[in-house]
């Protein structure tokens, strides 16, 4: 099965990448995605929203099918308001994050949310939030009948891929 067709066959998908192969395989995965839905939501967690509008653009992405959360830009500036983007606080404000989730999903009309990398937050917050953040994001997505797709960094943190593990419908190792 390819990965594209994993991802449509599939509810709530976990992709582990090792770091050393992130970059070689991020455009493939989001265009698997783009190829899934009519709305998404882009969860920018290690990219603030420009660097992803110019990766959509590079791959010849319409940008206009997606809402976008972008955790990092706030921290570095004051972002001026748009309508396609949530900027949350910090990559901390794990409540933020559910909020802007709910936002994408309610208000923007988003049937499928890219987490990119839903590991990275715990650099910012223990272990045991993102998993009560990750959790609760897809509680509402199995309740929503939404699919979401989470990337994260095999070194990251094991036990969080191992808890996350037992969340989802399907689980694609990208290795190579």
């Amino acid at each position: 099965m390819t990965l594209q067709d994993d991802i449509k066959n599939n509810q709530i998908v976990l992709i582990v990448v090792t770091k050393t192969n992130y970059q070689s395989h991020i455009d493939e995965i989001i265009k698997a995605v783009d190829a899934s839905s009519e709305k998404i939501c882009y969860a920018a967690l290690t990219k603030p929203y420009n660097s992803i509008i110019a990766t959509l653009k590079k791959l010849n992405l319409d940008s206009g099918k997606y809402f976008f959360i972008d955790v990092l830009t706030s921290t570095i500036k004051t972002p001026a308001p748009d309508p396609n983007c949530e900027f949350i606080q910090a990559p901390s404000a794990l409540t933020e994050i559910s909020l802007a989730y709910t936002k994408a999903v309610q208000e923007k009309g988003c049937k499928n949310t890219l987490f990119d990398s839903i590991s990275t937050l715990t650099v910012y917050q223990e272990e045991g939030e993102v998993i009560k953040l990750v959790h609760t994001l897809i509680n509402k997505a199995r309740v929503n009948n939404l699919k979401s797709v989470y990337i994260a960094l095999q070194e990251d943190n094991q036990e969080l891929i191992k808890d996350i593990f037992m969340f989802v419908d399907s689980v694609i190792e990208i290795k190579s």
